[in-house]
């Protein structure tokens, strides 16, 4: 859907504007930014809503602010932001820091005797951060990198965002014919990871009321929803939203940007040298304040997310009438109800708003330089932007950080045979993914 939405946009130029059908529904294409901030922003009211769950079908997903509207929304992302305060991401860094070096020793232990491993990169940060998620948010070892260990949470987190024909239907389905949804009873959770991750956390949840407490983000959970007379079902679906904030976007982000690293050799010397100083300045550990000093990773990071912003798109739907007008003079009445949708894509590579966008440079995000102060505000929205941005955008960027600067310091990344070239997008995924594999080959720096 990501790659289809973004052809729409790029074959379009100088419309505001675009109508389509997906399935049997029409829905209107956003190619203009001052648009774009009209519908997350100036007119937030009449575009609030996002595609909203089904709780009978799919109890995990009740509290998470992507898939809820109005006040259960609202109530959702404070308890996001409510995890995001500037104590609590210094203290996830460090749990994050302790995974990647454990990642560190196990890709060693892989490499010994041979000159470079080769790894699909998805599949290989997915155990990064599925250990993070089992760690951070419920003080469980994981225990990604063992040979015997466990890989409970990595199968459910599996089962929800598997690649397939089959699933990709499902998807489909799921947002787009949710009439069918309701008949069949197919959730976006398959019913077993619905079950099973149900039990695990009401076990943890009676642990801690019987005075086993822990400072994680569950326990933080516990006493934030105890102090707002919230349910226990609101605990499960608030500890399963965290567990995939942390889990498969972060892993997918991770894959995209190393291989722009692979591909971009020249880049990446660039980054390590700016890696090393910095941490050499801040007594030689990689931490929350070092990764914050960081000013090339962030401008690296940046354009990597807008070359491969891993929602692709963002959709909305009307909930009072109201009108659009583009700068090109077309006029759109909207009823609630009615979908509107931009392309995150077709943004971030649209010639009227990017100097060279085939062109990977970290530089444009230079927040100093004319082509930055000059750019659109809402050119670039790998979050969304307005109230519905993404609430868990700072722990999932920081884990994205800490990993790639642990890796860095320890490995180059190149480009592996296996990786087929040029990349396309993998059109079984819901999010953007490489098809075929991220694959890469890692060399042990001396």
């Amino acid at each position: 859907m990501a790659e289809l939405i973004k052809e729409y946009h790029l074959n379009f130029p100088g419309k505001s504007m675009v109508g389509l059908y997906v399935m049997q529904d029409p829905l209107l294409l956003i190619r203009d930014p001052d648009l774009v901030k009209t519908i997350v922003q100036t007119d937030f009211t009449s575009f609030r809503h996002h595609h909203a769950t089904n709780y009978e079908i799919d109890p995990l997903l009740d509290q998470n602010p992507f898939f809820s509207n109005d006040d259960k929304w609202k109530n959702a992302r404070k308890v996001v932001l409510s995890m995001m305060t500037l104590k609590k991401l210094k203290d996830v860094s460090l749990i994050i820091v302790d995974n990647a070096q454990k990642f560190i020793k196990h890709l060693d232990e892989k490499i010994k005797g041979e000159d470079y491993i080769e790894l699909e990169g998805k599949d290989t940060f997915r155990r990064v951060t599925v250990a993070i998620a089992a760690n951070a948010v419920l003080s469980l070892e994981e225990g990604m990198f063992g040979q015997n260990s466990s890989h409970l949470f990595k199968e459910m987190m599996k089962d929800v965002f598997a690649s397939s024909t089959t699933k990709a239907i499902k998807f489909s389905v799921f947002f787009f014919l949710p009439a069918l949804n309701s008949i069949f009873k197919s959730g976006f959770v398959p019913n077993k990871v619905n079950k099973k991750f149900a039990s695990i956390v009401n076990n943890l949840l009676e642990e801690r009321q019987n005075g086993d407490t822990r400072r994680d983000l569950f326990q933080h959970l516990i006493e934030y929803c105890k102090d707002k007379d919230m349910s226990k079902a609101s605990i499960i679906s608030n500890t399963f939203m965290f567990f995939m904030e942390s889990y498969e976007t972060s892993a997918l982000t991770l894959s995209f940007l190393a291989y722009d690293m692979a591909a971009h050799p020249e880049i990446q010397e660039k980054l390590r040298e700016h890696i090393n100083e910095v941490i050499e300045k801040n007594g030689n550990e990689i931490s929350y304040e070092s990764i914050n000093e960081m000013t090339y990773l962030e401008k690296v990071l940046q354009e990597s997310m807008r070359f491969h912003p891993v929602a692709g798109h963002l959709r909305k739907f009307c909930s009072q009438a109201t009108e659009l007008m583009g700068s090109d003079g077309l006029h759109v009445k909207l009823k609630p109800g009615d979908q509107v949708m931009c392309s995150m894509d077709g943004i971030h590579r649209d010639p009227s708003l990017w100097k060279n966008p085939e062109e990977f440079r970290p530089e444009r995000f230079d927040k100093d330089s004319e082509e930055f102060q000059q750019r659109h505000n809402y050119a670039y929205i790998p979050f969304g932007e307005g109230p519905r941005t993404c609430p868990g955008k700072r722990f999932g960027t920081l884990i994205v950080r800490l990993i790639i600067v642990t890796l860095l310091r320890e490995y180059s990344i190149e480009k592996s045979p296996k990786l087929k070239e040029p990349v396309t997008l993998d059109p079984k995924n819901f999010l953007s993914s490489i098809e075929g594999g991220a694959w890469l080959r890692l060399r042990k720096l001396s």
